[in-house]
């Protein structure tokens, strides 16, 4: 048992506490979130850390020193504790960054505040909670929506290009059936129609589909949205044509002879298939060489055009969102709705007269 211990969530801020907690327990405790969620929080933790040093509102640390993101982490509880601190860094960084970015930044030190409360016992009145604080994200963000409204030029932030079918079609279409041809078409092709992410994707594993007469049932095991390892199904029509997902599929499994284990696989400089997973950033390296090959390569595809080309296709064939969900595996409409890009009232209009 000891008084005291880090917190165990962001990286950790020493705090006395009045829990007597062991270490079995606050190991627990840190398992709340899961390590993409904690490197995203530490690395936004280390942004607002960074701010406070340059406005002399901590001191800088070195380093090299033992549990310097500790003591990071620490300084910038501390110097946080002031909800008004949090409001001037909003109001410093408004000019300069996107609102949602300066969200995330807030909601990273809302979890080290909260993380501190757990693991102490001791409420440290939550500062981020302060009404100061939302009126200035809510003051961030239309300041941001009238500089795009007196600039009609301005534009926000991009995110992945959609990847629509007929793209897709342009992209696969030269691409050789060998073993790295068949591989690369079958990830893109279940890629876009199962509106996968990378991550979930690359998790894959033969023993993850069921065949029926309509098409491939696929189980997703490992989702960003899914902490808890519930699992999902995405199912994935026959279509036929040289453009279909499941035929690209099967082809890709009996050229590399895979009958169990990991779907998508690296593949050596002679061609070799390899019992190793393919990797996350792999999909997008792989996405980004076919583009180019074909003269896309400005189109910016990514991983995630895939899924985000799913959405935006479906929804100019008019698929209501609620039917889309049930692919994408979204349980939030206004999330969902962030994918449907490119598509004017124009495109709209005649389906919705059609009823």
């Amino acid at each position: 048992m000891t008084l005291e211990l880090s917190t165990t969530t962001t990286g950790g801020a020493p705090t006395p506490h009045q829990r007597r907690l062991s270490d079995k327990a606050l190991d627990l405790i840190g398992s709340h979130l899961s390590p993409n969620t904690r490197r995203a929080y530490t690395s936004d933790l280390a942004q607002v850390f960074a701010w406070l040093v340059a406005t002399d509102r901590a001191r800088p640390i070195d380093l090299e020193l033992d549990k310097a993101q500790e003591l990071a982490a620490y300084s910038t509880l501390t110097a946080t504790s002031d909800p008004q601190v949090i409001v001037e860094y909003i109001a410093d960084q408004a000019g300069t960054l996107k609102p949602s970015t300066i969200a995330r930044r807030v909601a990273a030190l809302a979890k080290l505040h909260a993380s501190a409360t757990a693991t102490s016992g001791r409420s440290n009145g939550r500062p981020t909670r302060d009404p100061a604080v939302g009126q200035a994200l809510t003051g961030a963000r239309r300041r941001y929506a009238q500089s795009l409204s007196d600039d009609p030029t301005a534009r926000p932030t991009k995110g992945a290009e959609p990847m629509l079918l007929s793209d897709l079609e342009v992209i696969v279409g030269p691409i050789n059936p060998t073993a790295r041809g068949l591989r690369d078409t079958a990830l893109m092709l279940v890629g876009l129609h199962g509106a996968f992410r990378r991550s979930e994707l690359v998790a894959l594993n033969v023993e993850d589909i069921t065949r029926h007469e309509w098409g491939v049932r696929l189980l997703v095991r490992v989702s960003k949205t899914d902490q808890l390892a519930e699992g999902r199904y995405v199912d994935i029509n026959t279509s036929g044509g040289p453009w279909c997902p499941v035929g690209a599929l099967a082809a890709w499994l009996r050229l590399a002879q895979i009958n169990e284990g990991p779907i998508f696989r690296e593949i050596t400089r002679g061609g070799v298939v390899t019992p190793h997973r393919l990797g996350g950033h792999a999909v997008s390296r792989i996405i980004k060489a076919r583009a180019e090959a074909v003269g896309m390569g400005d189109r910016g595809f990514t991983a995630h055009s895939l899924r985000s080309g799913l959405v935006t296709q479906h929804r100019r064939n008019g698929v209501p969102f609620e039917d889309i969900a049930q692919v994408t595996g979204h349980r939030s409409y206004a999330t969902l709705k962030g994918y449907d890009k490119g598509i004017s009232p124009n495109t709209r209009a005649p389906r919705l007269v059609a009823g």
